[in-house]
């Protein structure tokens, strides 16, 4: 349920809890004293139990009517016509007429009001002897009662009679006075204090239930943002809430998953700049350290004949090599990862290309013990290539092959050929190598990567190769993949060759 919903509810259970219980009390309420008075009234009042109901409820409502009249204001005329009552006055009388009871008030001797009739008066000349000179009396004849008190409003005495009998009750009247009269200010108060009771317990509740609705999801990303303050980012962020705050939480969880993968890759990288940096520096110290020791040999005398000299010299001339090619690879990388870096291409035929290349390095074949195979199954195959670049991709595989091999001769196998949908051109370079770990397979064309231990001892080189012919391939808009096939196999994807406003299937 979402935070809104919750407010909502909430509101209303606030407002209709406290009500239906209030209405559930006084539906008992009054149900329990409907049947306490009314039940009796509909008995026999011959029996004793619903004599003593009819007596107690009947009472009941007859103080609470006569307790509105007034005495003082209402009762002036004496002249007994109720056409000059007031409307409330006379509303009363009329009620405890239908209520069965007929009154004679009056002031000393002198007659205020009566509404008896002739079967009154001559009821209570029958029985005037048991209430004459009685201030206070209550006295039951069957069914009938005859009362006699004194009501004092504002210091003046009023004597009332009343007759009830039986016979003139409307009991339909009687049930529409029971919400009325039944129903003291005591009992308002209490039901007022339940309401209220009820509408504070319910904001308590209600406050509770939305606090932890808010704090407790507010506390998960308190305690989650320390967390990732302290730099510990393997924890997930749990909520199994679907509200606002539940949206907000997993979206916390996938940045702090971002970040560990972003520290990670960070941590990663920097190992690689380490191990490149140790493999980079003893490339260049171990040439260094030779062209140092040939030329201290040739300064002290040591090579005292002719052929040493030039055995010297050689030595010399290929260290200085060595340290070429590792100076020429670190501009090649931080060329091809240069946003600014540019091709500049021209249309090649494939075929002639690998032939050029093969035969320009027929010297690097001899001195290094390989055989270079070439196959083409599509001569006609033209690419938009820059040839100098093309060139470094397929020297530094060369050297790649060379380095890392196992045996004192190499076998090298390079084919062209069109991909199975027509649209690139394939090249594949094969060595008789020792392969690549099939886990490693996907990185090894990473800037500073290095595979296995057979691949990545510091001191076998710094592993710029691969890393600068997957830039200068991407540059061309092709691909680069690694197999391992009795050997390293490097698949190169290139585009084909189009003239400007055609398309491949044309």
């Amino acid at each position: 349920m979402t935070l809104k919903r919750r407010i909502i509810v909430s509101n209303i259970l606030l407002i209709c809890i406290p009500v239906l219980l209030a209405l559930l009390l006084w539906g008992m309420y009054v149900g329990s004293h409907h049947g306490m008075y009314m039940n009796p009234l509909k008995e026999d009042s011959k029996q004793g139990t619903g004599m003593v109901y009819n007596m107690q409820y009947m009472l009941y409502l007859y103080e609470n009517v006569l307790a509105g009249l007034d005495f003082d204001e209402g009762f002036q005329s004496g002249d007994g016509d109720p056409d000059i009552y007031p409307s409330e006055q006379m509303r009363r009388i009329e009620e405890l007429s239908e209520m069965g009871f007929h009154l004679e008030t009056a002031e000393g001797d002198r007659l205020l009001y009566s509404n008896m009739d002739d079967e009154d008066s001559s009821f209570l000349r029958e029985h005037i002897g048991r209430n004459e000179n009685a201030t206070e009396s209550l006295d039951y004849y069957g069914d009938d009662i005859v009362m006699h008190h004194v009501v004092i409003q504002k210091g003046r005495e009023y004597s009332v009679t009343a007759v009830y009998r039986s016979e003139r009750v409307n009991n339909e009247m009687l049930e529409s006075l029971l919400p009325v009269y039944l129903v003291a200010p005591q009992i308002m108060v209490v039901f007022l204090i339940i309401v209220a009771a009820g509408i504070l317990i319910m904001a308590y509740l209600m406050t509770r239930w939305l606090s932890r609705s808010v704090l407790k999801p507010l506390d998960i990303m308190v305690s989650a943002t320390k967390e990732i303050a302290d730099g510990k980012l393997d924890t997930p962020v749990s909520y199994a809430g679907k509200d606002e705050f539940g949206t907000v939480i997993r979206e916390f969880d996938h940045m702090r998953v971002e970040l560990k993968a972003a520290r990670d890759q960070q941590e990663q990288l920097e190992e690689v700049k380490r191990d490149f940096m140790v493999g980079v520096s003893h490339d260049l110290r171990s040439p260094m350290t030779s062209i140092r020791g040939y030329a201290e040999g040739l300064r002290d005398g040591i090579a005292d004949t002719d052929e040493k000299k030039q055995r010297y010299y050689a030595a010399i001339l290929t260290r200085t090599s060595d340290m070429e090619r590792l100076l020429t690879s670190l501009s090649g990388l931080l060329r091809v990862e240069n946003k600014n870096y540019r091709l500049q291409t021209e249309k090649v035929h494939m075929d002639e290309f690998v032939k050029q290349f093969i035969q320009e390095e027929k010297i690097y074949e001899e001195q290094n013990s390989v055989t270079i195979r070439y196959q083409n199954s599509a001569n006609a195959l033209e690419a938009e290539l820059d040839v100098q670049e093309m060139r470094r991709v397929f020297i530094n595989l060369l050297d790649n092959s060379v380095k890392y091999r196992i045996k004192d001769e190499s076998r090298i196998s390079i084919t062209v050929g069109r991909s199975c949908d027509g649209h690139s051109v394939e090249i594949r370079f094969a060595d008789d190598g020792p392969g690549v770990p099939e886990e490693q397979l996907s990185r090894l064309f990473d800037s500073f990567y290095r595979g296995d231990a057979s691949r990545t001892r510091p001191e076998t080189g710094s592993g710029l190769g691969l890393a600068v012919v997957k830039g200068i391939i991407e540059a061309h808009g092709g691909t680069v993949q690694a197999f391992n096939r009795h050997g390293l196999e490097i698949l190169i994807a290139l585009p084909v060759y189009q003239k400007k406003g055609t398309t491949h299937n044309e």
